[in-house]
């Protein structure tokens, strides 16, 4: 496992979001974009808190760390919790690794704090949801992860994207997305959906406004009622809205995100 990199103390950019999702869901985004040596640097956290029946409340967050280099994703690290009415349904904290031929997973998990703290005594301050976003890759290398070969990647890495960083950074560099292979971390099968971006400029929003749209398709999603992902990128660049409308074969998900403010500068792509 190679040493994982940290971030320098400022960002070149932060931005915040907020939405809405069914059941009841409220959605909050922060996306923070360094330039560091040779390269990028994104962080983009993710809490969703919805209500799914009721007098019921489910937490769900997200952190996706990733690093580019001129060659593409040199590092991911994902940190995803999930509670459900007051318990920890999941807690990993997952690194990938670029390597010849794809990337190599590492994993630390728990779903009982008791057995956490004898795995992984030296990470367990981590557990607590109070602690989501602070500082964790400094103590991954010495938290004994598990080396996780069913998570790795054999692909080419040319162009290959992560979710967040897709949706928060990639999307607002590009006039042409076209075909965009995205990994999904953390699945043991179908690891890597290409998802066909199509869009136009100018719309009725503005001139100079583009709106990406892609039709996912992927299994588990019903093929009879087509899902649909839309992002509205400003004329500088801002990533404005984001749409989910994902149907599955027995229940549907729909969510949308705007823009509540950014900060600084994106920086360019690396190279």
């Amino acid at each position: 496992m190679a040493l994982p990199l940290t971030a320098p103390a400022r960002a070149d950019e932060v931005c915040h979001y907020a939405g809405s999702s069914d059941y009841g869901g409220h959605i909050a985004v922060e996306a923070r974009a360094v330039t560091g040596i040779g390269g990028v640097y994104l962080d983009v956290r993710l809490q969703l808190d919805a209500n799914p029946l009721p007098l019921v409340q489910t937490r769900y967050l997200m952190q996706e760390i990733s690093v580019w280099h001129r060659d593409g994703l040199s590092q991911l690290a994902v940190n995803s919790r999930y509670r459900f009415d007051r318990h920890i349904v999941r807690q990993q904290w997952d690194l990938y690794d670029r390597v010849p031929g794809g990337l190599a997973a590492w994993r630390v998990q728990g779903k009982r704090l008791e057995d956490f703290q004898h795995r992984h005594p030296g990470f367990a301050p981590h557990w607590d949801l109070s602690r989501f976003g602070a500082p964790w890759l400094a103590d991954y290398a010495a938290a004994g992860a598990d080396r996780r070969p069913d998570l790795d990647l054999a692909h080419d890495m040319r162009g290959v994207r992560a979710p967040l960083a897709l949706a928060f950074y990639w999307l607002r560099q590009t006039n042409h997305p076209g075909p965009v292979p995205v990994y999904l971390p953390g699945f043991k099968e179908q690891k890597l959906v290409e998802l066909q971006i199509d869009g136009d400029a100018g719309t009725a929003r503005g001139v100079g406004v583009r709106t990406w749209r892609t039709l996912p398709h992927y299994p588990g999603l019903d093929e009879h009622r087509p899902s649909s992902v839309t992002a509205t990128i400003s004329p500088d660049h801002h990533l404005l809205r984001l749409g989910f409308d994902l149907h599955g074969v027995e229940h549907s998900a729909r969510a949308a995100i705007g823009m509540v403010g950014c900060t600084g500068t994106l920086p360019p792509p690396p190279g």
